[in-house]
């Protein structure tokens, strides 16, 4: 029972309530994203390969050198 006293103490304390307190603040104002989903992160994953593999295309139907790809990284 003792740690969960401390524990009791702690949630009680004024540095959690301060510190929940601006949590909770930065999440109402929209500064705390939230974590991406596996589905989501593999669809953008795939979305990029796509791109990529697009971009590739377009370079080589133009016999354009995959090295001049290194001037367009600024725009990615």
């Amino acid at each position: 029972m003792e740690k969960k006293s401390t524990v009791d103490d702690h949630v009680r304390g004024p540095v959690h309530y301060a510190k929940k307190a601006a949590y909770e603040k930065k999440q109402r104002n929209g500064e705390i994203r939230q974590q991406r989903t596996i589905t989501s992160t593999i669809s953008i994953a795939d979305s990029k390969k796509e791109l990529i593999e697009d971009l590739i295309q377009a370079l080589a139907t133009a016999n354009i050198l995959l090295e001049k790809v290194n001037s367009l990284i600024p725009f990615f």
